[in-house]
């Protein structure tokens, strides 16, 4: 606010277009003007947003922004239109040295929407957003990328505590989709396929794409219910073993 009164104070001398020439603006006129003013896309793009954004989330009761964003048409993450160009600019903007990056999606997901209907499968997806934000929701941003894929950027994020969560997310899936899927009939319940992508400084947004789809479709290859790590830029470890298997 001290910013603004400046700003508003100076407009006695440095008049900004609209304003009447007759009279200084208060802060209060300033901030209306710069709201109707500013474009919400280039301050998502800004290294400010994303600073404030990681406060908030370490300091949730108390947050700095209020909520302009598209949230899913289930309304339980984010829009996928969001996650890409944010993976561009928190890449470019080099806010932090590496940035951790999550896919998954719900394994047997198609036995849901065949035997229990379209109306269980989108239960199905709520139940697997809110419990990925429950994991996730304190260090990073959460993504519904399409159907029952969920990606998460959580930039800062050290690669060995980023892989720790995604077997938590795993097993919390897993455990609470037995429940889940007990409960309507069905005899193979759901389960996540998750990929990790670790990267640090120098990595660009194709690159660590294409790797995230490359672990995300291991992990389901090497049958399913799994996390498999990939890193990217100038980690040494290119590979990583799958890591959470389901036990034998």
């Amino acid at each position: 606010m001290l910013a603004v009164e400046l700003a508003a104070e100076a407009t006695t001398h440095f008049r900004p277009r609209g304003l009447c020439a007759s009279r200084q603006c208060s802060p209060n006129e300033l901030l209306s003007m710069m709201r109707l003013a500013f474009d919400l896309a280039e301050l998502e793009a800004d290294r400010l947003y994303w600073l404030m954004r990681k406060w908030e989330r370490k300091n949730h009761r108390f947050p700095l922004l209020k909520s302009w964003r598209l949230l899913d048409p289930l309304q339980a993450v984010l829009d996928q239109r969001y996650w890409q160009s944010d993976l561009d600019v928190l890449l470019a903007s080099e806010l932090d040295e590496c940035m951790s990056v999550v896919k998954l999606d719900l394994d047997n997901f198609k036995l849901v929407n065949e035997k229990l209907g379209h109306s269980a499968g989108d239960e199905a997806i709520k139940l697997a957003c809110a419990l990925i934000k429950e994991v996730f929701g304190r260090v990073g941003e959460v993504y519904r990328r399409g159907g029952d894929e969920i990606v998460v950027l959580a930039p800062g994020l050290a690669e060995q505590e980023c892989l720790n969560l995604a077997e938590h997310a795993r097993r919390l899936i897993a455990e609470k989709f037995e429940v889940w899927g007990a409960r309507r009939g069905l005899s193979l319940t759901p389960t996540a396929s998750i990929g990790v992508v670790y990267a640090v400084s120098g990595c660009n947004a194709v690159e660590v794409t294409a790797l995230l789809d490359e672990a995300q479709s291991t992990a389901k290859q090497l049958g399913k219910n799994r996390v498999v790590n990939l890193a990217c830029g100038s980690n040494p470890h290119t590979n990583r073993p799958t890591i959470g298997a389901p036990a034998p």
